[in-house]
C-alpha cells in the first residue's frame, strides 16, 4: 500500500501522544471538559489510526487486522479506556475539523463554552449544516397521517422548484 501522506516525525509522535495522555488523564480526573483537551486526544487518534492502517496493510479503518491492531495501539498507548463511540466521533470530527471550527466561531462565546464534548459538537455540527431530506420517502415518513407518494412527489418537485 502506497500512500501521499507524509510520514510524522518521531519526536512530533511523541509530542502528539505525549499531549493525548495528559488532556485524557485530565478530563478524566475533571468533571469540566474543554474542548482542546478532545482536539488533543483527536489528533493522537488519527496519528493511531494512519500507523494502524500501514501496520495492518489496508487503507479503511476496518476488519479484523485493523481492529486488533488499533486496540493494541490504543492499550499501548494508554488511550484505551475512551468509550468506543467517543474515539468513532471524535475522530469524524477530527475528519471535518476546518468545517466544525468554522462553524464554532458563529456560536457565541457561552454557546461554545457549553459545546465541548466530540458527540454533543459533531451532532450540533450536522444538524446546524445538514439540509433538509426532501425525498419523497422522508416526505412521507414525516406525515404519520399517510400522505399519498404522488403527493410527496409533487412536493418535493415543487420544494426544488423554489430553491
Amino acid at each position: 500500500m502506497t500512500t501521499d501522506r507524509p510520514r510524522i516525525v518521531r519526536r512530533d509522535r511523541s509530542e502528539i501522544i505525549n499531549a493525548a495522555r495528559a488532556a485524557w488523564r485530565h478530563l478524566k480526573s475533571d468533571d469540566k471538559t474543554d474542548f482542546q483537551y478532545w482536539l488533543k486526544i483527536g489528533a493522537a487518534l488519527k496519528l493511531g489510526r494512519e500507523e494502524c492502517l500501514r501496520t495492518a496493510g489496508t487503507n479503511r479503518p476496518s476488519g479484523k487486522r485493523y481492529a486488533k491492531t488499533m486496540n493494541e495501539w490504543l492499550k499501548r498507548e494508554h488511550l484505551g479506556d475512551i468509550d468506543q463511540g467517543d474515539r468513532s466521533r471524535l475522530l469524524e470530527l477530527m475528519d471535518n475539523l476546518p468545517a466544525i471550527s468554522e462553524w464554532r466561531e458563529t456560536l457565541t462565546q457561552t454557546e461554545r463554552l457549553r459545546l465541548n464534548h466530540p458527540s454533543s459538537v459533531l451532532r450540533k455540527w450536522q444538524k446546524a449544516t445538514q439540509r433538509p431530506n426532501t425525498s419523497s420517502r422522508a416526505l412521507v415518513a414525516g406525515h404519520a397521517g399517510g400522505i399519498s407518494r404522488s403527493r410527496a412527489r409533487t412536493a418535493q418537485t415543487w420544494g426544488r422548484r423554489r430553491q
